[in-house]
């Protein structure tokens, strides 16, 4: 990780090394537009102008679905540098960044200086001119809900407005604690310069800078960040405030036929073979050696598969996406290099509810990053106008890695969720009608969409329990019956439970172990008798209608002591969830899909 010094670098500054990140955060975490705090400067992570450094084939990575999706051509992994420093293989090297927060502190004389005073502005250590004391970056920011994002204006703020009488181009600022403490509220701004004070404390109001400062348009992460005007009203937060930063990221699953490996070495050789003139020729060059045990025309019919998907108009929805990763999940048994699966039975008590489980001993997960927000957090929407651009240019293509792992796959009888539903759908009409006035965007939401979705939550808290598997490295996706574009019904009832890390090695099966018939069988039981109590309750199993929790009010039973998941788990932010779903209501026990069963475990 090195950071530019400026963005108009002058003088031929070398960039300076300031250290590392995971592959994995940076798509995630610690993407374009955060700020990171590494040990000797703190750095906003710079867009992906930068990232196209040279097309090398190691690290592009394609995915049909999500690339028609999105709108892109391919994705691009952050490079790896694993030759100079062969511990560090699997941490991202040379993505630039930006010092940020720029306006810096010193703990010693407490003045605030710009880091445009220093002549260095890319060595590690900036140091005060008082006694050579490291300056600190300042502890708070402005944001805008558009993304934008500022240093606070210290010399606004302690002026009010107006510009300091004595010295109005360069006012010498500090700030102190009053009372020896150590809280926000004891923070005050004083320009030494004439002398004016002003507390930190009412910076925080969402009003305070109203009449002091507008935004700008700073995007601080892209390369050329002149004012571009925007307007909105901006708010004071710490720079280390979750509020700050907003990642959004999209995944999907590598699915036959892509998961071959003849898929692919031809998604990797496309376009020479697209601008080869003897396509036979192209082919025995550079894909065959790759699969020896294909004929050359398997790999030709490969091809034009693939290039008559590419030719195909329109983009793909999020519908389009899910649904064929369940016909795949719930196909055949598939042995490919990306997706490999078993069929089994049903969980051992369960086969009136459940069709068969999905032993998914090796699947490829592709998780992309579209963009940020900040105040709130990104609605799940591809056209939230909210989100924040990450590159002056529109590329064609999008950071990305590929995450290697193995899940469990559990099909549900849709006949019986489709009956289930029709018996206690309108008793989510509320939470329905609750999610269409928040910010939030499911297009798949239903009835049968909670059911599923907290069947998957509780089972994954059980698994955790007994797979040996941390609670965060599970994950989920959820396959609910939903309509096409074109209206038409796409019938789904199932859940995928994995597990995927950016090594290439994946896991290590403890979760796969699971998914066998009296195994499973006894983790759905566990998990049902840990369901019937909340140490909530009553108070939680009585939450639905009016009486709603969670977030806008779109949780019925489910709360942090039950069902509720690691935000890097749940895919719909742990809203959209009633335990009673699966084992009824004290008052309306005939609501809960295994009501039946609880008798008997």
């Amino acid at each position: 990780m090195r950071p530019f010094g400026s963005r108009r670098p002058k003088n031929n500054r070398k960039n300076t090394y300031v250290g590392t990140i995971r592959k994995s955060q940076l798509v995630t975490t610690y993407a374009p537009g955060s700020i990171v705090d590494f040990v000797n400067d703190t750095v906003m992570i710079a867009g992906t102008d930068s990232w196209g450094w040279d097309n090398d084939e190691e690290y592009i990575v394609h995915h049909e679905n999500l690339q028609k999706l999105l709108g892109v051509q391919y994705f691009l992994e952050p490079k790896v540098d694993g030759k100079r420093r062969p511990f560090f293989s699997d941490r991202s090297e040379d993505i630039p960044s930006y010092r940020f927060p720029e306006i810096l502190y010193c703990t010693s004389c407490r003045r605030l200086f710009h880091s445009s005073a220093f002549k260095y502005r890319t060595t590690h250590r900036l140091r005060c001119v008082c006694n050579r004391e490291t300056l600190l970056p300042s502890r708070f920011v402005v944001v805008c809900p558009k993304g934008h994002i500022e240093d606070f204006p210290y010399d606004k703020w302690v002026h009010q407005g107006k510009a300091c009488s004595v010295n109005p181009l360069r006012p010498e600022l500090a700030m102190f604690n009053i009372e020896g403490r150590g809280s926000i509220e004891s923070l005050v701004v004083k320009c030494e310069s004439c002398g004016v004070t002003k507390g930190l404390a009412s910076a925080f109001a969402q009003d305070a800078l109203v009449g002091l400062v507008e935004c700008t348009g700073k995007s601080p992460w892209l390369p050329s960040d002149d004012d571009q005007g925007c307007g909105e009203q901006l708010v004071t937060r710490l720079r280390s405030s979750s509020s700050v930063y907003f990642p959004a990221t999209v995944s999907a699953i590598k699915i036959p036929p892509w998961s071959a490996k003849v898929f692919t070495i031809l998604e990797k050789k496309f376009d020479i073979l697209d601008m080869a003139g003897d396509k036979s020729e192209a082919i025995r060059r550079h894909v065959s050696p790759h699969v020896p045990d294909m004929s050359e025309e398997e790999v030709m019919s490969a091809y034009l598969r693939l290039k008559e998907s590419r030719e195909l108009e329109g983009r793909r929805t999020w519908t389009d996406v899910y649904y064929e990763e369940y016909c795949a999940l719930t196909h055949d048994e598939a042995f490919d290099e990306e997706y490999s699966s078993q069929l089994l039975p049903a969980p051992q008590g369960y086969e009136r509810w459940i069709e068969k489980t999905v032993a998914v001993d090796c699947l490829t997960e592709v998780n992309a990053f579209i963009g940020f927000t900040r105040l709130t957090p990104w609605n799940g929407s591809l056209d939230d106008e909210r989100l924040a651009p990450i590159s002056v240019r529109k590329h064609n293509w999008l950071p990305a890695v590929k995450m290697r792992g193995e899940g469990i796959f559990i099909q549900f009888k849709a006949d019986l969720i489709e009956e289930w539903e029709r018996r206690a759908g309108d008793f989510y009409e509320p939470m329905m009608s609750n999610l269409e006035k928040s910010w939030f965007w499911n297009e798949r939401a239903s009835a049968g969409y909670v059911l599923l979705h907290t069947f998957s939550h509780l089972l994954i808290r059980q698994l955790a329990l007994e797979s040996g598997y941390g609670i965060a490295s599970l994950k989920e996706r959820i396959y609910s019956t939903t309509l096409s574009d074109s209206g038409e019904k796409r019938t789904m009832a199932g859940v995928l439970i994995y597990t995927a890390a950016p090594d290439a090695d994946g896991s290590l099966g403890g979760l796969v172990e699971q998914s066998y018939p009296e195994r499973l069988g006894r983790l759905i039981d566990n998990m049902l008798i840990e369901a019937e109590w909340c140490s909530s309750d009553p108070l939680c199993i009585d939450s639905y209608g009016d009486r709603a929790q969670g977030t806008d009010s779109l949780n019925y039973a489910a709360c942090y002591a039950c069902a509720l998941l690691p935000e890097t788990s749940c895919e719909f932010r742990n809203v959209l969830l009633d335990r009673a779903a699966l084992i009824g209501r004290p008052e309306s026990p005939e609501l809960g899909l295994f009501r039946t069963v609880l008798g008997e475990v």
